[in-house]
């Protein structure tokens, strides 16, 4: 079970592609209604709600970026998720694990949009979660 986790999570993170004029780097398309890249900015944020954008997760820790995006989220109208990862060590929190599919099974959420910082470590993490929990 271990091998296929690292087999999704390397094939997240090489699956990313960038789409024409999409001001979010690393924007993709997982699966219906499931979207990853890295932290949106003002420009991203409108391109979010464009594409009819239900929800955003965000993975990062920082204070500052998270409290900002809220509020760009709020004036637009879409759902505001943090779920704080470590950026560098280890795996999620079996209760981060939860909440994460949770919110991504939940019809009212979708489609979200799931990032960090960069979009591609932490945010590889969970799609591979949501990918392995698809699959079973």
């Amino acid at each position: 079970m271990k091998k296929v986790f690292v087999f999704l999570v390397v094939l997240s993170i090489a699956a990313v592609s960038f789409a024409d004029n999409c001001p979010i780097a690393k924007f993709y398309k997982v699966d219906s209604g499931i979207y990853r890249g890295a932290a949106p900015g003002e420009k991203g944020m409108q391109h979010l709600k464009d594409k009819g954008i239900k929800a955003i997760i965000d993975l990062r820790t920082g204070k500052a970026s998270v409290l900002k995006e809220k509020r760009l989220a709020e004036k637009l109208a879409i759902r505001y998720i943090n779920i704080p990862l470590n950026p560098i060590y280890g795996l999620p929190e079996q209760k981060q694990v939860e909440m994460f599919l949770k919110i991504t099974k939940d019809p009212k959420n979708r489609p979200v949009f799931i990032h960090c910082h960069n979009g591609v470590h932490r945010t590889g993490r969970m799609v591979a979660v949501y990918l392995k929990d698809a699959l079973e």
